[in-house]
């Protein structure tokens, strides 16, 4: 079912990958160094050597199986805590066209947040108040569509009884 030669080459891709030299992870672990060329022989490695080598290699049992193509655990999407849940939640339940208003305010919301904390970093090192209203350009164009908009007009938009 699975190919050892295939989890061999798995193995020496991503140990080359992290700079990770084969025989010195084979020593660390305390395996032989035939542990390859048993692999590259046909021979199938026992399944607590091979958690071995993937925990080493920090990616997944099934990775160097062959079953999934991500090698990094960090490559999964991260847990959703129970707030962006509930956001996800209403906005799946929003019409597309108010799912579109939203994620355009979202993206405002963003660059003015990235804008005020790239002001108070430049404050720090100069030294030289920034006054409030001065915004960036990608700050005053963050939405495509909508220049301004207030929460009331999207709580507006947003509890209209859809149309589609």
């Amino acid at each position: 079912m699975y190919s050892p030669v295939d989890i061999a080459q798995r193995i020496k891709t991503l140990a080359f990958e992290k700079n990770i030299v084969l025989q010195k992870m084979f020593i660390d672990l305390g395996f032989t160094a035939n542990t390859m060329t048993n692999l590259y022989d046909g021979r199938m490695i026992k399944s607590d050597r091979l958690a071995k080598i993937a925990d080493y290699l920090d990616c997944s049992v099934d990775y160097l199986l062959g079953r999934t193509t991500r090698s990094n655990y960090s490559d999964e999407s991260p847990a959703v805590n129970s707030n962006e849940q509930e956001l996800l939640n209403i906005y799946h339940q929003l019409p597309s066209s108010t799912q579109n208003i939203v994620l355009d305010y979202l993206k405002y919301l963003l660059s003015r947040s990235q804008v005020q904390s790239s002001n108070k970093h430049i404050e720090n090192i100069t030294g030289l108040p920034i006054p409030p209203d001065t915004t960036s350009k990608a700050a005053r164009n963050g939405i495509s569509e909508h220049k301004e908009i207030n929460v009331e007009n999207l709580k507006t938009v947003i509890s209209k009884p859809s149309e589609e």
